[in-house]
């Protein structure tokens, strides 16, 4: 469906800006949903060296999985088959008990709440103070297991804080909690998380976890970098466990985020508005707040609920003016400058500057 040509037109020519002043990045596709504007469009811009990129591609999300991930824990909450406040330590495998074990961390005391929130006390495998970005770009062919990943987190030192006291975002966390779904339902977790929030209910066609699932019949992949390597050269396993993992289009993030938000995915009201209650914690740095399910986010002064991924998406949500907006640039960029989210952040910005132009009275 067609928007409002001024707005989508406005939009479109931002992005072709966006994409002139920064050639690394190797497209850009918007998808926004916005029905008080009269907009529902998907958009795409192209650098000239690639040949075809469309908005119906679907890329790989990163950290935006694991809205999927806290919302299929929720779900087994719902369904009583968990607590939200279960200890993880007969949850686990018995090898990655041993590995918490093995390194002085207390799984008695870390219950599920703990790793939806960012407050269990652990390390970030993937975080910028972990080697793990080099070694996958030196060995993008590596297939990883979770319990290495999960090896290399516990490994990085003791307990941050005492559970429950600390916030620190941790994609380790989130491999303990993709390991809890397997154990629970017995399946292997891209087809877990799946059936428990209901992707074909949803509408969600074109939404798939890499290696677990078989990608939907005419799926294409759009382009996407790291640095100078294609994303699609690092083998999936590196990103795959419950912290990332999943393949969608724009659109289908979009199509996600208003169903969750709105009362689509779980059974009870209170279900999400406890998934969405921010925990008194410390939080670093003191402005970020993280709840079980989405994290807050201030664009062109605006405050939202969505969550972003490393390898250049972002998805959002403005409720006071039900708008729906998923984006990615394509880039992602490892070491002390973390530009690929700072950039990322300055394209949301500028693109939400002109929803909110078009939202004035």
């Amino acid at each position: 469906m067609s928007g409002p040509s001024g707005l989508e037109a406005q939009l479109h020519r931002e992005m072709q800006r966006a994409l002139a002043a920064d050639p690394s990045l190797p497209a850009i596709i918007l998808a926004i949903r916005a029905p008080q504007l009269g907009c529902d469009w998907v958009g795409a811009v192209t650098q000239a060296g690639i040949s075809r990129q469309s908005p119906a591609m679907a890329l790989r999300i990163a950290s935006v999985t694991k809205v999927y991930t806290a919302a299929a824990i929720l779900r087994l909450v719902e369904q009583r088959r968990l607590g939200l406040f279960d200890r993880i330590d007969g949850l686990l495998s018995p090898e990655a008990a041993d590995l918490q074990a093995d390194h002085g961390y207390p799984a008695a005391d870390i219950a599920l709440y703990h790793l939806l929130t960012h407050t269990a006390g652990l390390h970030d495998h993937a975080g910028p103070l972990s080697p793990y970005a080099e070694l996958c770009m030196a060995d993008p062919a590596r297939v990883w297991t979770r319990h290495e990943q999960l090896r290399l987190g516990l490994g990085m030192g003791p307990p941050l804080a005492p559970p429950g006291t600390h916030f620190s975002y941790s994609d380790t966390g989130y491999i303990l909690l993709g390991e809890v779904i397997e154990r629970v339902t017995g399946m292997v977790l891209g087809p877990a998380v799946r059936q428990l929030i209901g992707y074909e209910r949803l509408g969600l066609a074109q939404t798939w976890w890499d290696i677990d699932e078989v990608p939907p019949a005419g799926a294409e992949r759009a382009a996407q970098r790291m640095e100078e390597l294609e994303v699609a050269a690092i083998h999936p396993s590196s990103d795959l466990f419950g912290g990332g993992g999943l393949v969608a289009t724009m659109g289908d993030l979009v199509t996600f985020l208003r169903a969750l938000l709105r009362g689509h995915v779980f059974e009870h009201p209170q279900t999400l508005a406890a998934a969405l209650m921010t925990p008194s914690v410390t939080f670093t740095p003191p402005a970020l707040l993280h709840s079980a399910l989405l994290r807050g986010n201030v664009f062109a002064g605006r405050q939202c609920l969505g969550h972003g991924g490393f390898w250049g998406v972002q998805m959002a949500d403005l409720s006071d003016l039900d708008v729906t907006f998923a984006l990615s640039w394509g880039q992602a960029r490892c070491g002390p400058a973390t530009s690929g989210l700072e950039g990322g952040g300055n394209i949301v910005d500028r693109l939400v500057a002109i929803i909110l132009e078009h939202a004035a009275p």
